[in-house]
């Protein structure tokens, strides 16, 4: 997701996330992500935990990715300011400690 660890430029008009904001983040020490796709656009940043509450469900503890890095694509596209990926660990892109991730649950 967009994150204020990006410069104010390329935040421009999206919403990002200020996990100084957050109580319940937890930046994850030396873990970083990066994800690259087809069309040549891609993203890298940190990786941490927070309380994520989607539909009105709320998870603790779940694996968040804060983007650092993103492509101009990204950036002019106003309409999204991040991804939920709600894959499984084999398909994970993050450089994190192994633990069960909520999808691996089911």
């Amino acid at each position: 997701m967009f994150s204020t660890e990006l410069d104010a430029a390329t935040i421009g008009q999206h919403t990002a996330f200020d996990a100084s904001k957050s109580t319940t983040f937890k930046a994850t020490a030396g873990a970083q992500w990066k994800i690259s796709y087809g069309d040549g656009s891609g993203a890298a940043g940190i990786v941490g935990t927070d309380t994520v509450t989607i539909g009105g469900v709320k998870v603790e503890g779940q694996t968040v990715e804060l983007a650092n890095k993103v492509s101009q694509s990204f950036v002019q596209d106003t309409n999204t300011d991040g991804l939920v990926g709600l894959a499984f660990s084999s398909l994970n892109t993050g450089e994190i400690p192994k633990h069960a991730r909520h999808a691996d649950l089911y």
